[in-house]
């Protein structure tokens, strides 16, 4: 079996391996998994020709397949749904800018080098006013944080501060002293747990851009997945949007404009695989600050033992 990594998304916090292989601080989490390789097949071109030597020319199709209408008529369909969807507005989403100090274990009388780094976050209501949601890990080991709201109308950068953080589940809460940072400023509804196949959208400022970055893609899995800031087995759901480094701390949209997660990691070794915090997790979050303050939220809570699946008849016989 090979080896996949779960990564985070923050972009200066990468580290590249000996092998040239990116690795960041704390990740050490890793899951073996087969990789197995898929073989693609190429579509056949209607009228196209083929230039390879001895093959046969393909003569020109006079009547499209009803087949092939079908599929013209579906995309047609989803255009006018993305269309729809242009109305939505993303004026909730921040990019973040941190400055990064992480101690060094190694010697822990000083510190490493000071790193700049970059993530995103979406404005919500909560108990104690308008916050910023983002990913724990975008600042951790923080000494300075600044944010900045979407539109080149909106180019200022205002402070920041930490206002709750929780590693286990890779959640934060940020606070904006400035009053004019909030003007205007309609916060994102957290919305129900996606299905299966729902479409998603994920909103962040990833690298290789200033501007807003909007991807598509529908939920693929939801299960338990090992979150790679904490290690810990949460619930966390799957898609097939792009998420990469600078999405972390991003929000995750439904066709109706619902927040339905928080964008967080991805597989290195596979491709359009992108891990979301949902629904669940993040109001256990916000209830448990609402309840016990920004520094009394107890977390998830453990069973206390470790199980394994019984996929062998003898084990699952009674003795």
């Amino acid at each position: 079996t090979d080896q996949r990594r779960v990564r985070g998304l923050l972009p200066s916090e990468m580290r590249r391996t000996p092998s040239g292989s990116i690795m960041e601080p704390g990740d050490r989490l890793r899951r073996s998994n087969s990789s197995e390789g898929v073989a693609l097949k190429r579509k056949p071109k209607i009228g196209g020709r083929r230039n390879r030597v001895g093959q046969k020319k393909s003569e020109p199709v006079d009547e499209i397949p009803e087949e092939m209408l079908e599929q013209m008529r579906m995309m047609c369909e989803d255009g006018e749904d993305m269309v729809e969807m242009e109305g939505l507005t993303f004026d909730s989403v921040v990019k973040i800018f941190a400055t990064i100090q992480e101690p060094d274990y190694g010697n822990p009388w000083q510190t490493h080098s000071v790193e700049c780094a970059t993530g995103s976050g979406v404005v919500i209501q909560t108990n104690a006013g308008l916050k910023v949601l983002t990913a724990a890990h975008v600042v951790s080991d923080q000494t300075f944080v600044q944010v900045q709201r979407t539109g080149v109308q909106n180019p200022d950068k205002h402070v920041a501060e930490v206002y709750a953080v929780w590693h286990e589940c890779d959640l934060a809460l940020l606070d904006v002293p400035q009053d004019g940072f909030w003007k205007d400023l309609t916060p994102s509804e957290i919305g129900q747990m996606p299905s299966h196949r729902d479409l998603v959208l994920v909103a962040g400022f990833p690298v290789g851009g200033e501007e807003l970055s909007i991807t598509e893609g529908v939920v693929s899995r939801i299960e338990g997945q090992p979150y790679s800031h904490s290690q810990r087995m949460l619930l966390a759901v799957t898609v097939d949007a792009a998420i990469n480094s600078g999405n972390s701390g991003g929000p995750v949209f439904s066709d109706t404009g619902e927040l339905v997660g928080i964008a967080f990691q991805a597989l290195e070794q596979a491709e359009n695989t992108g891990h979301i915090i949902p629904p669940p997790v993040i109001q256990h979050f916000l209830e448990g600050v609402a309840l016990r303050g920004p520094t009394g939220y107890k977390g998830f809570p453990g069973t206390g033992f470790y199980w394994q699946q019984l996929t062998n008849p003898w084990l699952r016989q009674e003795t």
